[in-house]
């Protein structure tokens, strides 16, 4: 699954190895191709519910960015 969300690009896929079911996320800034996240997941969530949780991450760093003024220096 690929998701464009608010300036970051979310690639999230689900694979199966020795028995266990495995997401795998990465989320990378369009603007610079900055690596935020790179990650496997082992919990037994579907790759919605982590894509979801890839999107609260992304708002809680583009809110941070917006109070402190940071959002026109990487754009």
């Amino acid at each position: 699954m690929k998701v464009n969300y608010r300036g970051y690009k979310i690639k999230a896929k689900q694979k199966g190895m020795g028995g266990y079911k495995s997401v795998y996320l990465s989320v990378a800034r369009l603007s610079d191709n900055h690596l935020i996240e790179d990650s496997r997941n082992d919990s037994g969530e579907t790759i919605y519910e982590v894509v979801e949780g890839a999107k609260r991450r992304i708002d809680l760093i583009e809110d941070y960015r917006a109070k402190k003024g940071l959002e026109k220096k990487l754009r």
